[in-house]
């Protein structure tokens, strides 16, 4: 017997009840899953077909029938007159009807065409935002670029109302970690094979479907991406006046990022540091933040003669 799930069951209804040492979950997945037998063939597009954890290549098949690459349906909206609608920076999404730029990691614009401008943290800073809309109670979606040497600081804190549930993305022994409760205890998920704090440009998502997480790190797969579901409980009803970037909540666990920051997005939407409201997104308080990310390590340090100063931001090195 196969079963389809569609998005994860993420149209479907749960209803959590917890307190007093009980704890209570009941689902409906009637309007999402389906079982059965389905005789007749597929008439559409399929794409990224993976199946116990293996993406197979629908190009090189053993044996097709009825069959071609792309989808007559959606693609041509993806191409105008031969150039990529969303330019070189970005992944064309083709819908029945609609189609939509989603822009690589630093990019942003109609077609992707715009640098996203990077920040620094001084170590003793965060920025504190106010989001107007909800966010999803069982889905978090969170993509960031980041640069630093430091060896544990937060990246990102989402935290409920009463602060007895939350989420933090975090550097934690230069190794990427998720810490999270979302009502039945502290669990947390690392990234163990590869290190943040080497001053180079990382590319960090975390995705959330549930009490499923998912890390991946520059892109992802092999080595550099972890999936962990520890726990029960699948909801966090995040306090939208409380999105703290750069440090974590509640503010007496100060955990400040030091170093660069870039292209920020929460569960698809950009989340902007130069402190101009946008999207329904606007900034409660900032401190410790500066746009730009150099470095001046060979202005502070000199290197002895005939060796020369060789800056390997925020590190120096005499050559």
């Amino acid at each position: 017997e196969l079963r389809f799930t569609l998005d994860r069951c993420a149209g479907g209804t749960v209803i959590e009840m917890e307190g007093l040492g009980s704890w209570l979950t009941t689902d409906d997945h009637s309007s999402c899953e389906v079982t059965g037998v389905t005789p007749n063939t597929d008439s559409g597009c399929i794409r990224n077909l993976i199946v116990d954890s293996k993406l197979y290549d629908l190009g090189s098949p053993a044996e097709a029938q009825s069959s071609s690459p792309g989808c007559v349906t959606t693609d041509p909206s993806c191409v105008n007159m031969g150039y990529p609608s969303c330019g070189h920076r970005g992944r064309c999404h083709s819908e029945w009807g609609s189609v939509s730029c989603q822009c690589m990691a630093g990019f942003m614009g109609q077609q992707c065409e715009e640098d996203v401008p990077e920040y620094s943290f001084d170590g003793r800073g965060h920025v504190h935002y106010h989001l107007v809309t909800p966010m999803a109670a069982r889905r978090t979606w969170v993509q960031v670029l980041v640069r630093t040497r430091k060896h544990s600081s937060a990246i990102l804190s989402l935290i409920s109302k009463d602060q007895s549930e939350y989420l933090r993305l975090e550097i934690f022994q230069g190794l990427l970690c998720v810490f999270y409760n979302l009502g039945d205890g502290n669990h947390d998920l690392t990234l163990p094979a590869h290190r943040l704090d080497n001053g180079e440009w990382h590319e960090v998502l975390l995705d959330r479907h549930d009490n499923e997480m998912t890390l991946q790190l520059d892109g992802g797969g092999g080595r550099r991406e972890v999936m962990g579901s520890k726990g029960r409980s699948r909801e966090i009803v995040v306090d939208t006046a409380a999105v703290m970037v750069g440090n974590s909540l509640p503010a007496s666990t100060n955990k400040s990022f030091q170093g660069c920051m870039r292209d920020l997005r929460i569960n698809g939407r950009y989340i902007p540091m130069d402190g101009h409201p946008r999207d329904g997104v606007s900034q409660v308080s900032v401190q410790g933040l500066s746009p730009g990310c150099t470095s001046d390590s060979c202005v502070r340090n000199q290197c002895a003669l005939p060796f020369i100063c060789v800056d390997l931001w925020r590190v120096h090195e005499c050559r």
